[in-house]
């Protein structure tokens, strides 16, 4: 992993940078509706699949912005935003980040803190509309993520654990929850993806101009992510990949994996502004 970043505070998330406002866009109201449907029903497989649907048009929506991207002639240039991530766990937090921010085509770097800091910054680059879809699914996982681990937590116990095994589950909970998550986002982006290529072969008349299409999209997502690479190269040349403890507890990553098999991947506020208190 080369990268990390998120916004935190309680649980959680804030950011350095001013907001940019909301998304202008009707799919992005539709997922905020599709949301609140899912939080509404007593159904978990309702809400299941309100979540998938509400996942799919995000993704959507950055393939949207891509293919727009392309045709302006790619005259926007990736932007960044400085991100603070509250500890306990900032390199197992900032790892959902990076999780996250890669499906969205961004690119994430930890910059580490002061011994005794109670925080840690992070640099996210990306597209601005992409970096707005991260910030704030990343503020809604986090938040699901620590409310799961408090309810998984309270259903255990504490007969015999010290406070490094305390530690351990936690960690090994988190790591388990960024897992699924991960997993889960990719799956819903890479469909996006293919149907965005059958839906664009069905509207093209000619064989050779539906296959140039098809293949199109694939390289103008790796154009983007190419040019947000460099962005972050230019900043910071000699940036290493680093790796992240994972816990030793085996009950601790299932309740995580459960925990992200049931997490919100849409977020309960897409476009919105949010900053958690600090705890």
């Amino acid at each position: 992993m080369t990268t990390t970043g998120t916004t935190d505070s309680n649980n959680g998330t804030r950011r350095e940078s001013d907001s940019t406002g909301e998304i202008g866009d009707k799919r992005l109201a539709t997922v905020r509706a599709l949301l609140a449907k899912a939080e509404a029903t007593q159904f978990p497989e309702e809400a299941e699949a309100f979540v998938a649907k509400a996942t799919e048009l995000m993704s959507r929506y950055a393939i949207d912005e891509a293919t727009l991207w392309q045709a302006e002639g790619r005259e926007q240039v990736p932007s960044e935003r400085r991100i603070v991530l509250a500890r306990p766990y900032t390199a197992q937090k900032g790892l959902l980040v990076h999780q996250v921010g890669k499906v969205f085509g961004c690119r994430t770097v930890r910059l580490g803190s002061a011994p005794g800091a109670t925080s840690e910054t992070v640099h996210v680059f990306g597209f601005e509309s992409d970096l707005v879809l991260v910030e704030t699914l990343v503020t809604s996982l986090l938040v699901q993520m620590i409310t799961s681990m408090s309810v998984h937590e309270s259903g255990i116990g504490r007969v015999g654990y010290t406070g490094a095994d305390t530690a351990g589950w936690r960690r090994s909970f988190i790591m388990g929850f960024i897992d699924r998550v991960g997993t889960r986002l990719q799956e819903e982006h890479h469909r996006a993806v293919r149907n965005e290529s059958v839906d664009s072969r069905s509207r093209q008349t000619g064989a050779s101009e539906a296959g140039d299409r098809s293949s199109s999209l694939s390289i103008v997502l790796a154009d983007r992510e190419r040019d947000v690479e460099q962005a972050m190269r230019r900043e910071y040349p000699n940036v290493r990949s680093a790796s992240v403890g994972s816990g030793s507890s085996l009950s601790g990553r299932r309740a995580g994996q459960d925990a992200g098999s049931r997490a919100d991947l849409g977020g309960r506020a897409v476009g919105g502004r949010r900053a958690l208190a600090s705890g």
